[in-house]
């Protein structure tokens, strides 16, 4: 047997992803009470959940100071200003190592993902595709500051606490500027799309910027705090975004393709994507539905469901060597070791677990979402 034919039949094999999820986990857990024990024997005290990592403090500085220059000009309507000063912020954020590396390490995996599920093998288009719509992802953070700051001082939508206040401006703040700056970032692909008439392709590009988007985003919360409770965000807006962008781009493209008869399905679910984009940063961000955070996991599993069902529907027949479960399942505990350890060795692998908890429970939701919708299928129904 060659190590072709060896990795063909390994990766297709139940047990034995069974087991390299169990090591994956098993290592990362392990690893993170080492690096918690170890950080305890230097320190000897253990540093709060939420204190800002050192590192971090003068890159977080320099963004803030970028960022109240943007708001003070917006605050003069000076919009050329504030287009300079959202694009120094955005700059400046990712002078940060520490958070660059992380968000960076969860989004190389999820686009591990991506390249082999869109097919991009054997077709450098699509690898290019899928590249330049990560790019002009983590781009896209630049104008969603821009239409933050407008919706603020030109629209006067202030963020709120109090219920539907509050709802309103997560779904036409927080869901509406961030859609609509990934589509505006991610259209300047449709055009080679639409001559390509390639699909699979439309679904994937779009996917990676919403890919990019996450990761640049990560890369500022994480550097604006360095707390526990911010990378916990890791996991979960990484597969929330590539599925929300993903499903948004290619009916996007349906519709520059055939505009009579898919226009109104796009403006649907261009509207359905604002709308559960906002409520779930509201199930989460609003104190009052602090009981009701499930909604949040409800939609997470709905957007993610859908779009592995697209892409499903997308994929030809493939003839990978290492099967796209396994490539999926190692990515996603790789991600969730990484986020583990990270945060064992920042707050102590008690509080990583406790953070963490919410998102694995979303996370081992997804993967079974992901073994039920795709080929070579774990989940037999």
């Amino acid at each position: 047997m060659t190590w072709r034919q060896w990795l063909h039949a390994r990766s297709r094999d139940e047990t034995a992803l069974q087991r390299l999820v169990a090591g994956i986990l098993l290592a990362g857990f392990l690893a993170g009470v080492l690096v918690d024990a170890a950080r305890n024997a230097f320190e000897g005290d253990r540093r709060p959940a939420d204190a800002a990592a050192p590192e971090n403090l003068a890159s977080s500085a320099d963004a803030a100071a970028a960022w109240r220059d943007a708001q003070r000009a917006a605050e003069r309507g000076a919009w050329r200003e504030v287009a300079t000063g959202v694009g120094e912020t955005w700059r400046r954020s990712w002078a940060a190592d520490a958070p660059t590396l992380l968000a960076v390490a969860g989004g190389v995996c999820w686009l591990v993902f991506l390249l082999q599920a869109g097919q991009t093998f054997g077709d450098p288009p699509r690898v290019v595709a899928l590249l330049a719509g990560v790019a002009l992802g983590a781009a896209s953070i630049a104008p969603t500051l821009f239409f933050s700051l407008w919706q603020e001082f030109a629209w006067g939508l202030a963020e709120s606490d109090q219920g539907l206040p509050g709802v309103r401006f997560y779904v036409l703040g927080v869901g509406l500027r961030e859609e609509a700056a990934k589509l505006l970032c991610g259209a300047a692909l449709l055009p080679w799309l639409a001559f390509r008439r390639d699909e699979l392709a439309a679904l994937i590009a779009f996917a990676g910027v919403g890919l990019g988007f996450a990761a640049a985003e990560n890369v500022r919360y994480i550097a604006a705090t360095g707390g526990a409770a911010t990378l916990g965000r890791l996991l979960t807006p990484l597969p929330f975004h590539v599925a929300l962008t993903g499903l948004a781009g290619v009916h996007l493209y349906r519709a520059c393709r055939r505009p009579q008869e898919q226009a109104v399905p796009c403006a649907a679910v261009l509207l359905a994507v604002v709308v559960a984009h906002g409520l779930y940063d509201a199930a989460l961000g609003l104190p009052q539905f602090q009981d009701y955070a499930f909604a949040a996991m409800a939609i997470f599993i709905v957007a993610v469901r859908q779009f592995f069902h697209a892409l499903r529907s997308l994929r030809g027949p493939g003839r990978d060597v290492v099967s796209l479960t396994a490539t999926f399942l190692t990515c996603v505990c790789l991600a969730a070791a990484a986020a583990f350890v990270v945060l064992s060795a920042q707050a102590g692998w008690r509080t990583a677990a406790h953070v963490l908890a919410a998102s694995l429970l979303a996370e081992a939701l997804m993967v079974y979402l992901f073994l039920r919708e795709m080929p070579e299928s774990l989940v037999r129904t």
